[in-house]
């Protein structure tokens, strides 16, 4: 879905309740998947512009083990 709406060039807004761990695990799980990155690559994007991005151990454990989702 997310794929989708960005490609009909919708904005997205993407979050959770503080904002720091599942959304930016999301976020950064879909452009390791979309821009032939790895998980750590691309949190480390995300924290560029949100630096209080952090997401939960367990969180990034399983993205990092995650087959390509796109």
């Amino acid at each position: 879905m997310l794929a989708q709406l960005l490609e009909w060039h919708k904005k997205v807004f993407v979050h959770c309740h503080a904002g720091i761990s599942r959304s930016t695990t999301v976020v950064s799980t879909y452009l390791a998947n979309t821009q032939s990155t790895n998980f750590d690559e691309a949190l480390a994007i995300v924290q560029m512009r949100r630096p209080d991005a952090n997401p939960h151990f367990y969180l990034r454990e399983l993205a990092r083990t995650l087959p390509p989702l796109f």
